[in-house]
């Protein structure tokens, strides 16, 4: 196929068969480190071999929930900003107020900090926050500015799955895809006012 990425995503699978997995093609670890076993080989694991593997650029969930910020701190470092990726896999309950809701058979607690549990299991049940939210904890927690952090989401996602040279930037020519948003430094998210696709305010 053309035009395909591949992605390892949550995964149990041994070094070696993480470094076959990268000869065949796969280029993307889906938010890395989450879906994890609780309990893993000390140094040889599929999280390590993912990190060590320049091949590989790594989706993270950065808000505070999913990884603790040393571990975002690490992943930072070894990837690089170059090959690192913010994302949210934002769940149904993510927003609703703190409260117990049916989602299929399971039943989803949304907490007071907003974030997603299986109820009265102590379990992630995906993420509670947007990447608004991820921006801002990523700053926090690695010290990178604003700038640094926004090229995550925008020029490095369009990278890994091939778009044209200009997406994610503000030049001349480039799709007026746009957010505009307020932040200072210590916010715990950016304030998002508009959003413009190809020059139209959407929000």
């Amino acid at each position: 196929c053309t035009g395909v990425r591949i992605a390892i995503g949550h995964t149990g699978a041994t070094p070696e068969i993480i470094r076959e997995a990268i000869k065949a093609g796969a280029q993307f670890s889906t938010h890395l480190g989450n879906g994890s076993y609780l309990i893993l080989p000390k140094v040889n694991n599929y999280i390590w071999e993912q990190l060590a593997a320049d091949e590989l650029f790594a989706g993270i969930i950065c808000d505070g929930f999913h990884l603790p910020a040393t571990t975002v701190k690490v992943f930072a470092r070894t990837k690089g900003l170059e090959r690192l990726i913010l994302t949210s896999d934002v769940a149904l309950a993510g927003g609703l107020n703190p409260s117990i809701y049916k989602w299929g058979d399971m039943e989803v607690e949304v907490f007071k900090d907003g974030h997603l549990g299986l109820a009265g299991s102590g379990i992630l049940a995906g993420a509670g926050h947007l990447l608004n939210w991820d921006i801002a904890h990523f700053i926090k927690f690695t010290g990178n500015n604003l700038a640094n952090t926004i090229l995550l989401c925008t020029i490095n996602p369009a990278k890994i799955i091939k778009m044209p040279h200009n997406y994610g930037k503000l030049e001349i020519g480039a799709p007026a895809n746009l957010t505009l948003f307020h932040y200072q430094t210590g916010d715990d998210s950016l304030q998002i006012v508009h959003t413009l696709c190809k020059g139209n305010v959407i929000f």
